[in-house]
Formats: structure tokens, sequence, C-alpha cells
């Protein structure tokens, strides 16, 4: 099965065709924009509607970090508002007297792979996926970028289960008990997958199966791997 995966505007691709790839895999470093807002008639104690008066930048401008953005002088003073970044004016609002400046943060995260599969291409918006032996099934939730190597859960296997098998894994069940789910936790589960609500508040995440009958096929099929992408309502469950 091929799965294209959105590419994030702005990004370095890491990765090339007919490269593995796995969860530690690096798929590309983002770029995070940023939005500064500054009150200016507040600062500057102006009608909002006169902010244009006082500014020395429109919007399309560049600007630099502690240049002047805006001024108010009087007869015996000036206040002057420097630009506490540098980047471009995005808006300025004469309703509310504030002016929005975008700008790039200097952190560049890399972006690791939510699959385990192979590079099939790349094209401009997305890097088409090759997974093994896939099948996806619908979810209750839409959710965001998550996957990784999964553990079909049993209450029957509750008290032979181990750190070791459980740690850092996704764990599949038709539905969990309040104990069952604490001692997972404990054992450094990485999230849930179920066609139940958890009986405990979690942090970690959890998804919703629409068909109850999508889990007996999955512990049938004995898959290793699952995989959500993000605003999806789908799930991919796949081999190594």
């Amino acid at each position: 099965m091929i799965v294209n995966f959105p590419i994030i505007k702005n990004s370095q691709i890491l990765v090339k065709k007919g490269s593995k790839i796995d969860f530690n895999t690096s798929l590309f470093k983002n770029n995070f924009k940023k939005e500064i807002t500054i009150n200016i008639a507040e600062k500057l104690s102006i009608n909002p509607e006169k902010i244009f008066s006082y500014l020395k930048k429109l919007v399309g401008e560049e600007i630099k970090k502690d240049e002047i953005l805006a001024e108010k002088k009087s007869l015996f003073s000036s206040i002057k508002i420097n630009s506490p970044v540098s980047g471009i004016i995005k808006e300025i609002n004469h309703n509310q007297g504030i002016i929005i400046i975008e700008t790039l943060s200097k952190e560049k995260n890399d972006f690791l792979s939510p699959f385990k599969g192979i590079i099939e291409d790349i094209k401009n918006d997305f890097i088409k996926i090759k997974l093994n032996k896939a099948q996806i099934f619908d979810l209750k939730n839409k959710g965001e970028n998550f996957g990784g190597e999964i553990f079909l859960f049993k209450s029957s296997d509750f008290f032979n289960i181990k750190t070791d098998n459980i740690e850092n894994k996704i764990i599949v069940a038709e539905k969990f008990s309040s104990f069952e789910q604490i001692k997972l936790e404990a054992l450094g589960a990485k999230g849930f997958i179920t066609i139940d609500n958890m009986p405990e508040k979690t942090n970690l995440l959890f998804f919703k199966l629409k068909n109850i009958e999508d889990i007996k096929k999955i512990f049938k099929e004995k898959f290793i791997y699952c995989t959500i992408i993000e605003n999806s309502d789908k799930i991919y469950f796949y081999y190594e």
C-alpha cells in the first residue's frame, strides 16, 4: 500500500527516494513561523483608529529587531516603540490598535516519521510511503500524527506482561479496566487503541475504532505497527 504523507510548508526534506524509514527517521526539518502582536494604541495611549499616524512601517514591509516601529512626539517628549523581533508586518488593526509581525523562529525541529516503510517517491506537497501488507480502519475521533509498534493486549495476559513487552508501544485492546490502564501506563505504554472509552483520565493519546468487528480483524491478522495521520479519521495497521 502507498500512503501520501503531507509535507509541512517551508520544510527541508531529509530523506530520498528508496530510503528505508522507521519511527526514529527524520523526514524533514521545519522552520516554524511565529506571530508577535504589539498593542501600539495602548503603549502610546492613543485612539486605535489613529494608529497609522504614528507607525513607521506598513503592511508587507520588513522590519529589523530594535528598529523603530511607531513613535509619538510631543512638544517636550517622544515615545518610541522598537520592534522586539525581525520580520514582516503581517497585519495592522486600526479597530484594536494592534500590529502583528510575522517572524521565523530560529528553532528548526526535526519531524520524525510516524510510519515504518520505504520512500516510494517525493512530490511537492507529500511523501509517498510504501507499507507492507497494510489495512485501513475507521476511527471515531480524528487524530494527530501518531504511530509505532503495537502490543495486542488481552486481559488474560495481564499478570504476565513486563516493561519489555509494553514500553513505548501502542496498546490495542477491545477495552481496559482501570487497574489494567494504570499498570500499562506505569510500564511505559505510548498510547491506546480501543473501541470503548478509557476508564481513567490519561495524558497519553488514545483513539477509538469506529467498528466493533475491526478489533477482531486486527487481532486475527496480528499486525505489528499502526499509524494515524493528522486530521484523519483513518488508522493504518501493517507489518514489518
